[in-house]
């Protein structure tokens, strides 16, 4: 889940768009027109690292509303938490105190958005929000406001969530324990300013910053395991692909030895392997980060360098 608040200033370079964009504007840019949530997800994707398969995109006035019909959370929290400036806007704020607290759920947006203790504190917070929301899926009263809650979705999210994805999702949540749950956020310190211009400061993704804050969602120690070689070789035309997909690779312990553009152009993303066998999980999420359109030649790739994985990324990357 992305709060966009909370990468409502950052500049990344998103495909659709031909530029880089600010994530708090995507909405604005003429570039984007009619293609904006498309915009905003490679913008995403492009900063973490990371798919993102399905999408919801909402305010903290829909958000209230899909809160309603939830039950409220419990966290434990190190210090006070009250911003004057959220009174105003969320009739019923009084603030939370430090230690185990209840948040109703209509409130949720409120607590979310407090950042009276610095940025980080409230990153964290809205990490353990998310966690404890997922958490308390699997308690009978939310059981039943389900049907209700996935009403609220319709009426106030844009989405591509199908009613079979929102019910698998939810069975999958059902029962989930803490030890299988990861959580994460980027922290400040992974961005740099670069502007002061404008009512929010711009800044710049710090890659490295980033990569080390999801290290704990993203890293598959199966795939780590297996140790292959992989080249990347971006044959889309599409500039910038072959070095942000690797660093996807890399980010979920894949190992890439090379990465440069290739002799040919593709259409279709292909993956050159002679023993695929050896290689399961390397294969199985290569394929996921090029969403399935893949092709396997079933021979070597005659111009590769020592990888035993060779990707060439094709005009259908996404």
């Amino acid at each position: 889940m992305i709060n966009k608040g909370s990468l409502a200033d950052l500049n990344i370079f998103s495909q659709s768009a031909g530029k880089v964009v600010n994530i708090r504007t995507v909405y604005n840019l003429r570039e984007a027109k009619g293609k904006e949530a498309r915009v905003l997800i490679e913008a995403v994707e492009n900063l973490l690292a990371v798919r993102i398969d399905r999408y919801l995109i909402t305010d903290t006035t829909a958000f209230a509303e899909l809160s309603g019909a939830l039950q409220p959370i419990s966290l434990k929290l190190d210090s006070n938490v009250y911003d004057k400036d959220l009174a105003k806007r969320f009739d019923g704020v009084e603030g939370w105190k430090a230690g185990t607290t209840e948040v109703e759920a209509k409130l949720i947006p409120a607590f979310a958005a407090a950042d009276v203790n610095g940025r980080n504190d409230q990153l964290n917070r809205q990490t353990a929000i998310i966690a404890e929301m997922i958490k308390s899926m699997d308690s009978f009263q939310n059981l039943l406001n389900f049907p209700a809650f996935f009403e609220k979705i319709t009426a106030n999210v844009r989405t591509d969530l199908t009613k079979k994805d929102a019910f698998f999702i939810a069975g999958a949540l059902w029962g989930i324990r803490s030890d299988q749950f990861k959580s994460g956020y980027t922290k400040m310190s992974s961005m740099v300013k670069v502007s002061n211009f404008g009512v929010y400061g711009r800044y710049e993704p710090a890659f490295d910053g980033i990569d080390k804050d999801l290290a704990s969602i993203l890293y598959d120690f199966d795939i780590a395991r297996e140790q292959s070689r992989v080249e990347v070789l971006n044959g889309s035309g599409v500039r910038g692909l072959a070095t942000s997909r690797s660093r996807w690779i890399t980010n979920t312990g894949g190992r890439v030895v090379f990465f440069g553009n290739s002799l040919e152009t593709e259409e279709k993303t292909k993956i050159f392997v002679s023993e695929p066998e050896k290689y399961p999980y390397t294969l199985k999420e290569l394929e996921r980060i090029f969403n399935g359109k893949v092709e396997y030649p079933g021979y070597d790739y005659v111009h590769k360098h020592i990888g035993e994985i060779v990707v060439v990324i094709g005009k259908e990357y996404q």
